[in-house]
């Protein structure tokens, strides 16, 4: 061959140069194409937009924010785990520096979870459960 290294020998393990990778130059540009996680899919997931009922009023509203009024509404009916996990996350949120809950909210909440358990304790005959 006519090269600029005619001294060059092609052969095994040796091949020509014309077919050797650039150096610097990736070997797949294109690469493997980047797995989603889960979390990933989970957070997409949360933002899509559905349709969802306030008050009969059929309105948009995404993933998220339908999980979160079904949560409240769980704990309103009644749902301990529910409403144990909705003042966990408002004592979150009242942690972080810019939010500000006032205490008394926080004192009407515990009242409210108090009187809500004596009332059950009253109803199931004061036995505990």
């Amino acid at each position: 061959m006519g090269d600029d290294n005619d001294d060059y020998e092609v052969g095994r393990g040796r091949p020509p140069k014309h077919t050797q990778f650039v150096k610097g130059q990736s070997g797949n540009p294109s690469g493997t194409k980047k797995r989603r996680t889960f979390l990933d899919e989970l957070a997409e997931g949360l933002d899509e937009e559905v349709e969802g009922g306030v008050a009969g009023v059929p309105t948009m509203m995404t993933m998220r924010r339908a999980a979160a009024r079904a949560l409240l509404i769980q704990a309103v009916k009644g749902n301990m785990r529910a409403m144990a996990l909705v003042i966990a996350n408002d004592n979150a949120k009242a942690e972080e520096p810019e939010a500000e809950v006032l205490k008394e909210q926080q004192g009407l909440v515990d009242r409210f979870v108090q009187r809500y358990l004596r009332r059950k304790k009253l109803e199931s005959g004061g036995r505990d459960d």
